[in-house]
């Protein structure tokens, strides 16, 4: 007999008993409540131009880095920040805890980089937010 939406997940190739307790602990006891666990959240990965950007919303960008990267660092955190563009504006991108950038990002170069969008109140410049992670 083959699998079916009501066989165990133990029925899986490759899931024993082990594995199909674990997988019991998200809810699903069957191929078919498997199939249907969705997952908790999403990420929409799509270019987004700079123009586009809004104050609290995540993006993923295709950035042309245009100043050196700054690292300063303090007691618990190190922010690299740096000015980049696209084709519709510039950005200021501060990343925090991640210091290997400044050694990593060359001027010139296209980079992809997800973030949250915040613009600044008196400047009104925007800003984008890379966390660790």
């Amino acid at each position: 007999m083959g699998l079916t939406l009501s066989s165990p997940l133990s029925a899986l190739r490759g899931v024993g008993e082990k594995k199909a307790q674990l997988l019991s602990k998200l809810g699903p006891s069957t191929v078919g409540e498997l199939l249907c666990l969705y997952p908790r959240d999403y990420a929409d990965r799509r270019i987004t131009r700079v123009e586009d950007t809004s104050d609290g919303k995540s993006y993923t960008l295709l950035l042309t880095v245009r100043t050196p990267p700054l690292l300063r660092r303090g007691r618990k955190v190190s922010v690299c920040s740096f000015l980049a563009s696209d084709e519709s504006g510039s950005i200021a991108v501060t990343a925090f805890n991640q210091p290997w950038l400044t050694s990593s990002l060359k001027v010139g170069e296209k980079y992809r980089a997800s973030g949250r969008g915040r613009i600044q109140r008196l400047s009104r410049k925007r800003v984008f937010v890379r966390a660790a992670g």
